[in-house]
């Protein structure tokens, strides 16, 4: 008898794990989905050469949501991508898509138009 009701809870365990398993892989799928839908910029490939902006993750008040213009130098794995700065210094962090957006450039705008200061800025240049 005591047999027979662990080898029930113990079937019961093993459904209720596959249960747990795929719902997690349903979440996994949904927020995947989501994701992909409101990807900024998504259609917006951008290749070497282009002009793009940092987005200021450390803005203080005032401060501006983006730096840069970066050139981009090279697209690396993952979605990341080298830049380098007007003067052509590269930078040392890789920069992941998400954090890019497009920069429309003339002979005016090549001027790095925001530095922040090193200790407030990650993306700074080393």
């Amino acid at each position: 008898n005591n047999v027979t009701n662990r080898v029930q809870q113990i079937n019961q365990l093993l459904q209720q794990r596959d249960t747990v398993h795929e719902r997690l892989n349903s979440n996994a799928n949904r927020m995947k989905q989501y994701y992909d839908r409101h990807l900024k910029n998504q259609v917006d490939e951008l290749h070497e050469n282009d002009w793009v902006l940092i987005h200021n993750e450390n803005r203080k008040k005032f401060h501006p949501h983006w730096i840069g213009p970066y050139k981009i130098r090279k697209i690396c794995p993952l979605g990341t991508y080298q830049l380098e700065n007007v003067q052509g210094q590269i930078k040392l962090d890789l920069v992941h898509r998400d954090m890019l957006k497009r920069a429309y450039v003339n002979s005016r705008t090549m001027q790095q138009w925001y530095k922040p200061s090193h200790r407030n800025n990650k993306h700074h240049l080393s």
